[in-house]
């Protein structure tokens, strides 16, 4: 029988520790960015209304929320439902969405997936993918592709979109076809 020396013994000892150390390690920073990465909290059926001193400005549900209290911001997930208020409490345009992002600092949002906003008044209808309201200046903004139905007209194949959340003033920056 061979036998081993103490020195062989010693070093493949210190390197089997050495390498579950380092996975104890790894294990422990993996596990810390997940804790970053998990919500605060998550709530189904969610709702929330965003008010400007007296009056309510939008009410906004989702069936899914997840939120981030040390980020400040907060994910809808499947059937964001945003109803934009008039002064007067009436609602004057509904957006839908298939997910949304919110930065509860400033309460802007971002609304992703299928994307339409539908005027009470006017019955003007877009559509995009991705749609920002800012919730200061009360405007709807677009970088992307949208489509504008309204009675009498359609306008296809626009990239570029600013309104007002009535849909009343809008401005399309590339429009590429209208039919009458």
């Amino acid at each position: 029988m061979k036998r081993i020396p103490f020195i062989v013994l010693l070093v493949c000892s210190l390197l089997v520790f050495t390498s579950c150390e380092d996975d104890t390690e790894k294990q422990s920073t993996v596990n810390a960015s997940k804790l970053d990465l998990a919500p605060s909290n998550t709530l189904w059926d969610f709702s929330m209304m965003l008010t400007d001193s007296s009056f309510v400005k939008a009410k906004i549900s989702a069936r899914k929320a997840r939120l981030y209290t040390d980020r400040q911001e907060s994910f809808l997930d499947t059937n964001v439902v945003v109803d934009f208020l008039t002064v007067s409490g009436n609602r004057s345009a509904r957006l839908t969405a298939d997910s949304a992002h919110i930065d509860n600092r400033t309460n802007n949002m971002w609304a992703k997936g299928r994307v339409i906003v539908i005027a009470d008044s006017s019955h003007t209808r877009v559509e995009t993918s991705v749609m920002m309201w800012d919730n200061t200046r009360r405007k709807l903004y677009s970088n992307e592709y949208v489509k504008i139905n309204r009675p009498g007209e359609l306008i296809e194949g626009g990239v570029g979109f600013e309104s007002d959340e009535y849909l009343k003033n809008y401005r399309i920056f590339k429009v590429s076809g209208v039919k009458q």
